[in-house]
């Protein structure tokens, strides 16, 4: 580990300070322009996701970025294009969980399934894009891509709801 970067400097010289070697900084053309650093992992807002990634990509870095990458489809196509030369990964936990080895096998003459997804209250960001996206990805990991999405959310006073319907290219819903 040889950066942190946080956006108060402040923050990051603290959080440097536990490992040896380390500094703390602002300021990503730091670790741009440091041609011993191979690859960047990305653990931040969403919404600043895109920014940085598309900055670290660049530089020649690889990245591994939280969900999402990007909010936009337009976006996406700007990371894939930038990204030619470069790995990089979207993290998204479900998708490596070794219990999905097993269930995807289990699971392949599914017709139907039904999900439940609890979370403690959210209170900033877009529930659907930073927290639910984690359910969402895992159904396309082990039915397939989506075909139709239905959305209806339901906000009460203890919190979020969200009914989704899925229908899979595969024909499971």
């Amino acid at each position: 580990l040889k950066y942190i970067s946080t956006s108060r400097i402040e923050n990051a010289t603290k959080l440097a300070q536990k490992y040896k070697d380390c500094t703390g900084t602002n300021d990503l053309d730091v670790i741009g322009k440091d041609n011993d650093v191979k690859g960047v992992f990305v653990c931040t807002s969403p919404s600043s996701h895109f920014a940085i990634v598309k900055k670290l990509l660049s530089f020649q870095k690889n990245v591994f970025v939280e969900k999402p990458p990007c909010k936009s489809l337009l976006e996406l196509e700007e990371l894939i294009h930038l990204s030619k030369n470069n790995e990089v990964v979207v993290g998204v936990q479900k998708r490596y969980s070794n219990i999905n080895s097993i269930l995807k096998s289990k699971l392949k003459n599914a017709i139907s399934y039904n999900g439940k997804y609890l979370t403690g209250a959210y209170p900033e960001g877009d529930e659907l894009l930073d927290i639910f996206i984690h359910p969402i990805d895992n159904c396309v990991y082990l039915f397939g891509d989506i075909k139709d999405l239905i959305s209806k959310k339901v906000v009460s006073g203890s919190g979020v709801t969200y009914f989704i319907t899925l229908e899979h290219t595969s024909g499971v819903v």
